[in-house]
């Protein structure tokens, strides 16, 4: 798959029987889903859309959920070799650096490691560039 692909819904709401609260789940791939690093921010500032890492294509990328109508869209098509987390993904996986990515808030811009780049794709345009050589 690549930049711009698409993906249905995967949201299903439940109700939590002990507490009677609401739950959202917002993907449900059988495959490793997460949000960015703990302390960078996953969302847009209109909240209008969630940036996460998925490794549903078997190469981890990032992803855009739109919390309106659930639609997943791919951001990145990195294809690095080792980018994984060694103690939490699947040895030998590929894609970009799954750990190092951060969303400008202000821009829409996600920024992430590809192979000795710096690359960015905008969460509403999907335009991809190269940032700069590391």
């Amino acid at each position: 798959m690549s930049i711009g692909s698409t993906y249905p819904s995967e949201i299903t709401h439940t109700t939590d029987a002990a507490t009677g609260r609401s739950i959202t789940q917002y993907t449900s791939a059988e495959a490793n889903s997460y949000p960015l690093y703990y302390f960078i921010p996953s969302h847009t500032l209109d909240n209008r859309y969630v940036v996460f890492h998925s490794e549903r294509t078997g190469y981890v990328q990032l992803y855009r959920l739109d919390t309106q109508t659930g639609e997943i869209t791919q951001l990145t098509d990195g294809t690095t070799r080792e980018s994984g987390w060694a103690i939490w993904c699947q040895p030998h996986l590929r894609g970009i650096y799954n750990h190092l990515s951060a969303l400008n808030q202000i821009t829409n811009d996600v920024f992430y490691f590809q192979d000795e780049e710096i690359r960015s794709t905008n969460l509403i345009s999907l335009e991809n560039r190269h940032v700069c050589n590391i």
